[in-house]
């Protein structure tokens, strides 16, 4: 039975209503020293575990080791300034899986106003957390699909601006010649005519061009809807800290992405605008000794990064320091060149900032082997 004999009168009467002993509400009390003093009997169906195991912070042996600093770090911190939190986390219950939980803490007060602890109540979500990971999946493909496509557009109506600007200029050069060589009335028309075809053909597709640009910049691969507990594996970010990279980027908007969401893991951050900044910047930080890791733009002025990368690689100092490749290009034969010219990591942009830490991870581990 779970226990009541430490529970003021006033904490009674909570543990003997409706709520606390409804079998689908998980609830928990921790009195003002933070240890656990109550366990409903929905709770300790839930976990299948006794309620001498779970006492004090027997339970805390339940949470998924990668939410358990976190879950600590919010409970103490509501507790010593006696908030109400919200938080989800995965917990073991009866059936030997770890399940997701949302909970919702409050401290406690008797009627003279007195802080007494806290009560927290938890509700298995883990059937809502599958549904929106597959959603969240089905949105990542879909927006893989847009990109492919919009690339596909782009360089399609590149080649047809480039196709249609030579047509223009030689029907031009050939319009200019009738009049050294005069061309029959009905060959000039149809030069005229090809003239005029071309030139409204261009304006289509500068539009086309223009719309598919808009088109490319509203795409959202960040997924900042979702919750980003979704992740089975969770990545931390604390692994940059101290740590130096290099990232060459023309675009200003992107450069300043990775400031804000890269800035904050204390990562130090040295930009470079161009592939021969990059190269520059490069040599001065191995030389300190201080650079950790590159990320490199593949389309740069000056010097693009599938150059520059097989530069670097011949260079002694930058055989091991891991090199990532960041293009908009998704087709794989880009893919393909960026891996043969020495890098060890491809990500797309707009750049997923969780694929981009799982990949820094996996590649530090493959290093440090």
């Amino acid at each position: 039975m779970p226990n009541t004999e430490q529970l003021n009168p006033s904490m009674n009467l909570l543990v003997g209503s409706s709520l606390a002993q409804s079998e689908s509400v998980m609830i928990w009390i921790a009195d003002t020293s933070k240890s656990c003093i109550y366990f409903n009997k929905a709770w300790l169906k839930a976990r299948g575990r006794s309620l001498a195991q779970e006492l004090e912070f027997g339970w805390l042996g339940g949470i998924h080791p990668h939410d358990y600093q976190r879950y600590l770090d919010c409970y103490h911190a509501a507790f010593d300034q006696r908030l109400a939190f919200k938080m989800d986390y995965r917990l073991m219950l009866s059936d030997n899986r770890y399940h997701w939980v949302t909970e919702l803490g409050s401290p406690y007060f008797d009627s003279e106003g007195l802080f007494q602890g806290y009560m927290g109540i938890c509700f298995n979500v883990s059937e809502s957390k599958a549904v929106q990971l597959k959603l969240q999946n089905a949105v990542k493909a879909l927006d893989h699909l847009n990109q492919a496509n919009s690339v596909f557009l782009h360089n399609l109506c590149q080649e047809l601006s480039m196709s249609l600007n030579t047509i223009t200029f030689l029907t031009q050069a050939s319009l200019k010649l009738d009049k050294i060589d005069p061309l029959s009335k009905e060959c000039r028309q149809h030069l005229q005519d090809i003239q005029a075809s071309s030139v409204y053909l261009s304006e289509v597709v500068r539009r086309a061009a223009d719309e598919n640009q808009a088109q490319l910049k509203s795409i959202n691969s960040n997924l900042d809807l979702f919750d980003p507990l979704l992740e089975q594996e969770e990545v931390g970010q604390a692994q940059l800290n101290g740590l130096t990279a290099l990232i060459a980027e023309d675009d200003s908007m992107s450069r300043s992405v990775f400031a804000a969401l890269l800035g904050s893991s204390g990562l130090n951050i040295v930009f470079a605008t161009n592939g021969e900044e990059a190269l520059a910047q490069a040599k001065v930080l191995s030389q300190k000794n201080t650079l950790d890791f590159i990320l490199l733009d593949l389309h740069m002025p000056k010097l693009d990064g599938l150059t520059l990368a097989k530069s670097l690689r011949k260079f002694p100092d930058f055989k091991t320091i891991p090199m990532i490749a960041v293009s908009a290009d998704v087709f794989e034969v880009t893919k393909h060149s960026a891996f043969e010219a020495g890098f060890d990591g491809f990500i797309t942009k707009p750049v997923d900032m969780n694929g981009l830490f799982q990949l820094l991870q996996k590649l530090f581990s493959k290093r440090a082997r």
